[in-house]
């Protein structure tokens, strides 16, 4: 009897641990998701990601209006060549910096291409339009590069 006790302690024990490190492993796989899905520089998602996401947000959406900004640094290869790749990657983070903080709720930010950002908000096309010109004010003020919008 004493034998079984023991036994089933150990096993309670081992089991125990077994689910310890299960949750530990859980976790690091989301680490892991989070840091594929998002963009080393900018911190923003990657494309492919956000493009997931967008497709989420459709299906999703109950025939509520959603529009996307398309915003693109002007002349940024100029900065690179000029000022030198550290200043552009400077350059990408403070504009993802950004548009992060001015993100509606429900909206969805991600690095589209080099210099290029895209924004998918559920809103109607008249106030995206106005989210996008101020935050291409915004861009302009704070970061002192200008940008294109669409």
């Amino acid at each position: 009897m004493k034998n079984i006790k023991n036994e089933n302690q150990v096993t309670s024990q081992m089991i125990s641990e077994m689910e310890n490190d299960v949750t530990k492993m859980m976790s690091l796989i989301q680490k892991l998701k989070n840091r594929v899905a998002a963009d080393d520089l900018t911190g923003l998602l990657r494309r492919d990601e956000f493009f997931n996401r967008l497709q989420h947000m459709i299906e999703y959406s109950h025939g509520c209006e959603i529009s996307l900004i398309l915003i693109d640094i002007d002349n940024f290869k100029k900065i690179n060549d000029i000022e030198g790749h550290l200043v552009g990657d400077h350059v990408l983070h403070r504009v993802a910096q950004v548009i992060q903080r001015a993100k509606k709720a429900g909206a969805e930010v991600g690095r589209f291409g080099g210099e290029e950002f895209v924004i998918a908000v559920p809103s109607t096309i008249s106030k995206t339009k106005v989210l996008a010109e101020a935050l291409r004010r915004q861009i302009e003020r704070e970061v002192g590069v200008t940008v294109s919008v669409g």
